[in-house]
């Protein structure tokens, strides 16, 4: 395998094909190559840089080596040019002398491009040892071959492959945090200097790895003045997580995080002067749209008497096109803080959460809907009685799509809820059910730790129906099995109000965010939640922020296996409209090392990956093959399916984790299906591989298509 001497610069993303090349003047001297100059014609930033090397005997070269570098994009006539300079590349074995070397260029979009000098390679004279010598090699196009489709870009390098990968270097567990700025030009009045400030309140991940998300812009940045200085306009906006990465390498302005920039907002289709987006329900529909449903309409918006009342429709936001459509109203009146669940059949449940803020149950709307994709047209469902299913006031409906229908007083149930009383309520989402059959409540539903406010909730990979925090007894894990319709409950050591989960590609959870309730000071510590053994491990801290980062907060899985996190109150200067602006990454363990690097299995197929799944949940589902090089995939676990997260308040409407099995046909190739039994929910994933060592390969477009 080649020694690879990493260039961790993490930048923008890059948008197009790209053509890679090193320029004349390099030189060779002493173990050390200097003054590597390369070339990169493109129309965005990328991601890293690498150097690989054969020695003087032709062996391309291992471990790896990390080495500075420096970027720029200099003014010129040649447009979208960037250079990359490597001042000083010492050897791995000196002695071993340099024959040829290539460059590989990663696109934080995942798209990977070569400069080999049309398939050459650089040659350096000295390939025997450490002799100065100096080489001029006139720069070339690199020779690829790439194929394009809906969601990747694979690319296949002339140099020789390897079956151990390439290791990739490890980055702190906790980016800096990023402050969010709007400069648009999309609401000028009262715009104050260097722009708007703008609060994530929610985020939705799309299949090209890029974050969806939803949140205000205002004009304070701490301690908000009303009515001036809190939210002031509802904005929704797409970034790549890649530019929370680059943004967080700026120098940072006076007693503030460095700025990103937000593109221009989203022009939001709203029926209403007073629509927002904010304190909707959204969910990913299967064909990769983004179903956001209900909303905030302000009356007296920053003043005393401020009110929220729902948004009676939906809009869609088609990234193809980078806009929003808006479905007719739905029969089940004006919904703040709905949830909405993709189901198998390709229908959208929703509930409506409240019709107004904030006076508790009397503002509940405790009825439900089906919104048809097909026909742009509602079924409504009818009324859930005795606030079974009413949030907490910061909370949504917790609904769990269960893996097959249950069967309970003669009907099945296809999904289970959860709201503030902590009851598990099974509900029949059949349109024609009468609405006095829909509800069951099987034995054992109460939550043993009392209550479903202020707490985080998922489907594990195991099947339970998991709830974390909030409840009479904020650090309690409490998982319920609906086959045997009983409780485990873990304690977690830590009280969480408000905190955030995130299923991960190797099966475990992550907890992240919320507040120590007894104070509201203290950040409860990252854990790690593994469903299989039943363990917590906790991590350490975020560093560089003293704050928490509670209620309004949300946390998604990335397309390259890290968790992007935002938004949320601390108590210390945000409070509700004067959320935090900031956003961060986090690395879990499965992506650190104490070598400082890590390899991935890489995922070589083409475009976007289907797999089959038979409408029968108990026949076998065919085989999707699979190319990868690196790691194999691991025996147990080896291979997931991950739905796009779409995070806010809490919970993620549409988290979720697809087991598949795995067989190794050799020679990189692989045959996957999806394990019998998995809901049969079609739509669009992220296709991850895991290594035996745990590590997590760079997800890739998938699809479930069911027949």
């Amino acid at each position: 395998m080649p020694s690879l001497l990493l260039l961790t610069l993490m930048v923008a993303i890059a948008h197009a094909a790209a053509q890679v090349s090193v320029l004349p003047g390099y030189t060779f001297d002493g173990g050390r190559l200097h003054n590597v100059q390369i070339e990169v014609l493109t129309t965005g930033v990328g991601s890293n840089v690498w150097l690989i090397y054969s020695d003087g005997q032709g062996t391309w070269r291992q471990p790896p080596l990390r080495i500075p570098a420096t970027y720029s994009r200099p003014a010129t006539d040649v447009p979208n040019r960037e250079i990359w300079t490597i001042d000083d590349a010492p050897l791995v074995d000196p002695a071993a002398g340099i024959q040829r070397f290539y460059i590989q260029y990663s696109a934080a979009n995942g798209k990977t491009y070569y400069g080999n000098n049309n398939g050459a390679n650089y040659p350096v004279v000295a390939v025997t040892g450490p002799q100065p010598t100096t080489t001029t090699i006139p720069p070339s196009p690199p020779t690829t071959t790439t194929t394009t489709a809906t969601a990747a870009t694979t690319t296949t390098p002339v140099a020789p492959p390897t079956s151990t990968g390439v290791c990739e270097p490890v980055t702190p567990a906790w980016s800096p945090n990023v402050d969010l700025i709007d400069t648009s030009d999309f609401y000028t009045q009262d715009k104050p200097q260097g722009g708007w400030f703008v609060t994530p309140i929610h985020a939705t991940l799309l299949q090209d790895g890029q974050i969806y998300i939803v949140g205000w812009n205002r004009r304070d940045y701490i301690n908000c003045v009303k009515p001036l200085g809190t939210r002031k306009h509802g904005v929704s906006f797409v970034i790549p997580a890649s530019a929370i990465l680059a943004a967080a390498r700026n120098p940072p302005p006076p007693n503030r995080n460095p700025t990103l920039t937000i593109p221009r907002p989203i022009p939001d289709q709203r029926r209403g002067a007073e629509d927002t987006l904010y304190c909707s329900g959204q969910v990913t529909m299967k064909d990769g749209r983004v179903f956001v449903v209900g909303g905030a309409s302000y009356r007296n918006l920053g003043m005393s008497d401020e009110m929220e009342v729902g948004v009676s429709y939906a809009r869609v936001y088609d990234p193809k096109t980078g806009g929003y459509s808006t479905t007719p109203d739905a029969p089940i009146g004006t919904m703040w803080y709905p949830t909405a669940a993709a189901l198998p059949s390709g229908d959208i449940l929703v509930t409506g959460g409240f019709a107004r803020c904030c006076n508790g149950d009397s503002d509940a709307n405790d009825n439900a809907a089906l919104y048809h994709p097909t026909t742009n047209a509602w079924s409504n469902l009818g009324y859930i009685p005795n606030h079974l299913i009413t949030p907490g006031i910061r909370d949504y409906t917790h609904i769990f799509v269960l893996p097959r229908p249950i069967t309970l007083n003669n009907r099945p149930r296809h999904v289970a809820m959860m709201g503030e009383q902590g009851t598990i309520v099974y509900y029949n989402t059949d349109v024609d059910t009468p609405n006095d059959q829909r509800v069951a409540i099987p034995t054992n539903a109460g939550r043993p730790s009392g209550g479903g406010y202020d707490a985080t909730a998922f489907q594990s990979p195991t099947g339970a129906l998991i709830t974390l925090g909030g409840g009479s007894q904020p650090w309690t894990l409490d998982a319920f099995t609906p086959s045997t319709s009983t409780w485990t409950s873990t304690d977690g050591t830590f009280s969480r109000d408000n905190p955030t989960s995130v299923l991960l590609p190797d099966g475990t959870v992550l907890f992240v965010n919320g507040k120590n309730r007894f104070d509201a000071s203290q950040s409860p510590p990252p854990q790690l939640y593994n469903p299989f053994t039943g363990t917590l491990t906790t991590l350490p801290g975020w560093s560089n922020d003293p704050h928490v980062r509670a209620y309004h907060s949300w946390a998604i899985l990335l397309q390259d296996g890290r968790v992007a996190v935002g938004g949320g109150i601390d108590h210390g200067g945000h409070d509700i409209a004067c959320e935090r602006v900031d956003v961060r990454i986090f690395t879990p363990p499965y992506l650190q090392s104490p070598s400082g690097c890590v390899t991935r299995p890489v995922i070589t197929s083409p475009g976007v990956i289907a797999f089959t799944m038979r409408r029968d949940a108990d026949g076998a589902n065919p085989a999707t093959a699979v190319t990868y090089t690196g790691p194999r995939p691991r025996t147990i676990r080896g291979a997931a399916l991950m739905a796009l997260g779409s995070s806010t308040h809490s919970f993620d409407q549409n988290q979720r984790y697809v087991a598949l099995d795995v067989v190794e046909y050799g020679n990189g190739a692989l045959g996957v299906s999806v394990r019998a039994g998995e809901a049969a929910i079609e739509g669009v994933y992220n296709l991850f591989l895991v290594s035996e060592a745990g590590v997590p390969s760079v997800g890739v477009g998938a699809r479930i298509v069911v027949v």
